[in-house]
């Protein structure tokens, strides 16, 4: 085996629960070491960290933000959305849903919900009213105007 490669390497021992078992907590691990730089205070993905941030909302920089602090855990989104290089056309939903997960995590994580916010302020809605056919009433898809 010293001349295969780490994929055939790896299909091997996958074979063996034992050790199909150590491999996926070491690939926990790393996804949460990354998850940890991610909601650091002086992170920068993410979080809100003033007004022009949100202004500037811009999911493509965020995402290659997110790539770099995050390699593996924006892998596993991409190929749970069936994301790959050529076709970026998914990839407003996908950060959405990590935006979402992440903000469980950490409130610190808040920007997607502060733009939210905003357009729902600015489309005058309240609590109280704030369902989806109000949003529909406005004339506002949230999805297509924070892309």
């Amino acid at each position: 085996m010293n001349n295969e490669k780490p994929a055939t390497i790896m299909k091997h021992y996958r074979k063996n629960v034992h050790y199909k078992d150590a491999m996926l907590d070491v690939v926990k691990t790393e996804i949460q070491k990354e998850i940890r730089s991610l909601v650091k205070k002086d992170g920068d993905v993410l979080q809100n960290k003033n007004s022009e941030s949100l202004l500037n909302h811009d999911w493509t920089a965020i995402s290659e933000k997110f790539q770099v602090k995050a390699p593996y855990l924006f892998s596993i989104f991409c190929n749970a959305v069936n994301l790959y290089s050529g076709n970026k056309k998914k990839l407003p939903s996908m950060m959405t849903s990590a935006a979402i997960l992440l903000y469980t995590r950490s409130q610190r994580l808040n920007q997607l919900q502060y733009v939210v916010g905003l357009i729902a302020d600015k489309c005058g809605l309240t609590k109280e009213v704030m369902c989806y056919q109000r949003l529909h009433t406005c004339k506002i898809n949230i999805i297509k105007i924070i892309f």
